[in-house]
């Protein structure tokens, strides 16, 4: 990158947070990262030995994933966990690598999503975001390349990563219902601690992207 990398970093952040507040675009962003969210909770579902039965996302932003068996603890926990970790992963993929390696990664995205919503999709409302989401990627796929397309899959795992950060600030909300509430009947932990474990898991995800600092080469003749 010819602009600081740190500079990258806080520019992209900046434009991320304004299209999180902005009506249209966030949606799209907001229902990748549910999609992350949810997908967490059915792969911690096959890794501890259940099933998945469906996947739903609500074009608010809300999303459920059904499961069948497997362990619950890591079940519940797996979904705001999961959005750091494929947010932290993809944006440090992106950064860390060449610009081909981008487009595999979006290639990995799209195919990841068809094979989910054949696989995992019920209702009508699921399909329809699927389908837009399918699109947008397949958007970037088709028309970004080098440094853009690089720069539009580094703004989409860092959107996931920072939507993460205020997802569990929902469940503050004293309904007692969600991963959290579930995981306090589970475990006996209030769910108070699971919110600020997963807010805390968020922040070190952040760190974990923040840029290091460059360092200055001196030629000595």
């Amino acid at each position: 990158m010819h602009m600081n990398s740190r500079l990258h970093f806080i520019v992209l952040l900046f434009v991320v947070v304004a299209v999180s507040f902005a009506p249209v675009l966030r949606w799209p962003f907001n229902w990748l990262e549910t999609y992350f969210h949810e997908l967490s909770h059915g792969l911690a579902a096959l890794f501890t030995g259940g099933r998945i039965q469906y996947i739903e996302l609500h074009f608010q932003g809300s999303g459920l994933c059904v499961t069948a068996g497997g362990w619950q603890v890591a079940i519940a926990f797996a979904g705001y966990f999961g959005a750091v970790f494929w947010g932290v992963a993809i944006y440090k993929t992106v950064t860390a690598t060449e610009a081909q390696v981008s487009r595999l990664l979006t290639a990995a995205l799209l195919l990841t999503l068809l094979t989910t919503t054949v696989l995992w999709v019920r209702d009508i409302n699921t399909l329809i975001i699927a389908a837009i989401l399918f699109m947008v990627f397949l958007g970037v796929f088709k028309y970004g390349h080098g440094l853009l397309l690089k720069t539009m899959m580094q703004f989409s795992g860092l959107y996931v990563l920072t939507n993460a950060i205020r997802s569990p600030l929902a469940l503050l909300d004293g309904k007692s219902i969600g991963d959290g509430a579930n995981l306090a009947i589970l475990t006996w932990v209030p769910e108070g601690v699971w919110i600020a474990v997963w807010i805390f898991i968020s922040i070190i995800g952040l760190w974990m992207v923040w840029p290091p600092k460059e360092k200055n080469i001196k030629a000595h003749l």
